[in-house]
């Protein structure tokens, strides 16, 4: 595992249910949950993704919602060609989670910059 090199105030966890008990999902677009987490209050909150009904397009939407709540950066498993693009253009950092684990696990990898970059 690399080092993560981005100082950031607000991280968003691909999630499969509301809490930080719940498992982490793979999928970018398509997850159930985001989970906000703000590192330097340990404040979560969730918010529900609308776009999983949607028939395609998901990944850039995603990121214009996580722009919106002020990310900096994310944690999930896969990332469409698009949703990458996006990403490179707005400047929110990817890092690949474990799966198979939960939220919280994530959030800890995260802190202790334990988790590789998908893209930057």
């Amino acid at each position: 595992m690399s080092n993560n090199k981005v100082d950031t105030v607000k991280i968003c966890i691909t999630a499969k249910g509301p809490a930080t008990g719940d498992l982490f999902e793979e999928r970018f677009g398509r997850a159930p949950f985001f989970i906000l987490y703000d590192t330097e209050t340990g404040a979560t909150d969730a918010i529900q993704n609308g776009l999983v009904i949607e028939s395609g397009g998901v990944g850039p939407k995603a990121i214009q919602v996580l722009q919106m709540h002020g990310i900096a950066a994310i944690v999930t498993g896969m990332l469409g060609m698009h949703a990458k693009d996006a990403l490179d253009a707005s400047g929110i950092a990817a890092f690949r989670g474990e799966p198979g684990t939960s939220v919280a696990d994530m959030i800890q990898a995260f802190s202790e910059k334990k988790l590789p970059l998908l893209c930057r």
